[in-house]
């Protein structure tokens, strides 16, 4: 039997009797009260050793299996519940996160899987400047573990085994595009674009246009020059690849950097630099607009469907893979003008192998496919490719079918802040990110959450695989569109809001996952800031936001079941507060939420006298006794309602209420 990585880690660092004493009290705990509610801060600050005890604990000495590898299809995606992760962000007292320290948090969460962001080698501090998609960051892992033997990839399969041992599935960040001189970019330049300038960095080589640059010809051959200068350089150096290899010392990481930087500085000499994202507005693929001599860079104009400068938006470091040949020059492709794009069909495979490395080598369960927002919206007329540097339809489609060869079970969600179900959902992905991270929890918001549920109903009635849109209590990068993460600019009563929308108001065919992140449940934030150079999470450790969670949570698992089989026959919103009533068998659980009407103290007066009529799900007249829960306040009561009608005194401002009838205590 091959030992798990937590009961290797054991030989090699020592436990005292003190921290197997801990261990073991986290475990018991666990075990008999189900997730731990420790603040985040708390667990992260318990000494590794006695997380070794709890593991071992946990996992004895085998490998745990994946809870979802073997399944016939991915339908366990709509029944799963996420929490995003950046493991560098997670130390305490200005050390540096890594995949066991991040393993502390596990134990904690109300979810099923967790969405693993870029752990690969990246540039410029940013785990979405990806540099390697085969690399483990050294950013990531534990260096002193990493010295005596327990390497990145230990450390990598050890967080694995944690998340399956802990029955939850994990998930592998895809992005379509690499920093601008990746390792990727160096290996592959055929999979990239490529202009060279001149000598006097004035123009292109020989006066070429951007549209004769871009021909595939001349893109092979710039390829091909780029390949010979990359090999011979590797070659003079006596190394096979710039990828850090498991073997590979600190030594031998530092001269592969120092040679991927002399590559570097050999290819801007001779003139040689890649194509960089178009911006997000943008259209076609940029081009040159001259170079700035000071800091010696090749300078791009990037333009949108009406000619207006972009480059305020623009990443200017980032490639992305050339997807397609015969993509226009900062413009929308005319058909009357245009040859068709043409797929690179060996760009497309090589692509979708990233994936499938991590899933065979670490058994990563789904994929969340970053920028997939403008897939949609910048076609070629009447067809699927696309007229900018964008992925399109067919390469989301073939990456998809890729990552499912022999793994039918692996899943798909796509990073996209909208609800087009009729888009995404023929492509094969399993979820959609969905808008709700944009709005507060007002009318606007459960109105279109009611028709999103009649739309997922009517998509998943003949559907063999449903198909979802989560619920985003907050994301990784929300702060970019409100300024901060939603759970630091929110209140805990909006929190709250949330939290009771995302777990209360979908059912039936129409449930809907749980999307937060890590350091939510204690009101932790920011992972936008982390995600944008080397910090940690500003740690919070808000218990009473904490309690109020895990109390919310504990009332969702125990209607989980009902939820699933229920169906949504009563619904009442107005600008002041929502109201509706889900029902399956004998049950009926009737929800009240006061809604977000601004931060204007006129508005946040408590509302009196509200009467919900539920008549026609129950029998007679007579007086009816209702489990009640107030999220806020986290108590339990029992109401009593008369002939069908459930009076309720007071509802405090953005404060939510569940009832619970069951006919059969009648």
């Amino acid at each position: 039997m091959k030992m798990n990585h937590w009961r290797q880690l054991m030989d090699l660092l020592p436990q005292s009797d003190e921290n197997i004493d801990q261990g073991s009290r986290l475990f018991d705990d666990f075990i008999t009260n189900g997730p731990l509610r420790l603040t985040s801060e708390e667990l992260l600050r318990i000494p590794l050793p006695s997380f070794l005890q709890f593991y071992f604990l946990l996992l004895g000495e085998g490998l745990p299996s994946s809870p979802v590898a073997g399944n016939k299809d991915s339908s366990w995606m709509r029944k799963s519940d996420f929490s995003y992760f950046n493991v560098r962000a997670t130390g305490v007292d200005g050390t540096r996160g890594h995949f066991l320290q991040a393993a502390k948090l596990l134990p904690s969460l109300r979810v099923n899987a967790i969405h693993l962001g870029p752990f690969t080698v990246t540039d410029f501090d940013s785990p979405y400047a990806v540099r390697s998609v085969r690399s483990i960051d050294r950013n990531a892992i534990d260096p002193e573990l990493a010295k005596v033997g327990f390497t990145a990839e230990m450390q990598l399969n050890a967080f694995v085994e944690a998340v399956h041992g802990l029955k939850m599935a994990v998930g592998f960040d895809i992005e379509p595009h690499t920093s601008q001189f990746s390792n990727v970019v160096l290996h592959h330049p055929s999979w990239f674009r490529w202009i060279r300038v001149s000598a006097n960095r004035k123009t292109l080589m020989d006066g070429l246009t951007m549209e004769e640059i871009l021909e595939p010809e001349m893109q092979k051959t710039f390829a091909g020059e780029v390949d010979q200068i990359v090999k011979s350089c590797l070659n003079d150096q006596k190394i096979n690849t710039l990828e850090f290899l498991e073997p590979d010392s600190t030594e031998i990481i530092s001269n592969k950097e120092q040679v991927r930087g002399e590559i570097i500085g050999t290819l801007i000499d001779a003139g040689y630099w890649t194509i960089p994202n178009q911006s997000w507005a943008g259209i076609g693929i940029p081009a040159f607009n001259g170079y700035n001599r000071k800091r010696n860079f090749a300078r791009f104009d990037y333009r949108d469907s009406d000619g207006k400068n972009q480059a305020k938006t623009a990443y200017h470091v980032l490639t992305p893979f050339a997807f397609y040949d015969n993509v226009p020059v900062n413009r929308m492709a005319d058909p009357k003008i245009d040859d068709p794009p043409v797929p690179r069909k060996d760009v497309i495979e090589g692509y979708s192998a990233i994936f499938t490395y991590w899933r065979d080598t670490f058994q990563f369960d789904f994929i969340r496919h970053d920028s997939a927002d403008q897939v949609f919206n910048s076609l070629y007329p009447d067809t699927e490719y696309p007229s900018s540097d964008r992925t399109s339809p067919d390469v989301l489609r073939a990456c998809i079918n890729k990552s499912r060869q022999d793994a039918p079970w692996i899943g798909n969600m796509a990073e996209r802040m909208g609800v087009e179900l009729d888009d995404f959902a023929p492509l094969g992905f399993d979820l959609l990110l969905g808008e709700d991270m944009l709005r507060d929890v007002d009318r606007e918001l459960i109105e279109n959450s009611f028709d999103l549920e009649e739309r997922l109903i009517l998509l998943n009635r003949d559907r063999p695989i449903p198909f979802s849109v989560v619920f985003a209590l907050d994301t990784h990068d929300t702060g970019a569109l409100r300024g901060k993460s939603i759970v630091q600019d929110i209140s805990r009563e909006r929190m709250v809001q949330r939290h009771f929308v995302s777990r209360f108001l979908p059912c039936g065919s129409a449930i809907r996952p749980k999307y937060e992140v890590m350091g939510l449940p204690d009101r932790s934030y920011g992972l936008p800031e982390a995600n944008n150079r080397l910090r940690n999470l500003t740690w919070i450790g808000d218990k009473i936001y904490l309690a109020q969670y895990h109390f919310l949570e504990e009332a969702y698992e125990w209607y989980e079941d009902f939820l699933e089989s229920a169906t949504l026959i009563e619904k009442n919103v107005n600008d002041k507060y929502a109201s509706w009533i889900l029902q399956s068998g004998s049950w009926a659980l009737i929800a009240l939420l006061s809604l977000d009407r601004g931060k204007q103290k006129r508005y946040q007066k408590p509302l009196e006298n509200i009467s919900i009529d539920f008549r026609r799900i129950v029998k007679g007249k007579n007086t009816l006794s209702l489990k009640a829960f107030d999220f806020n306040n986290r108590c339990e009561k029992s109401v009593t309602c008369r002939n069908g009608v459930l009076a309720i005194e007071t509802l405090e401002y953005l404060h939510c209420h569940l009832y619970v009838l069951d006919q059969k205590d009648r």
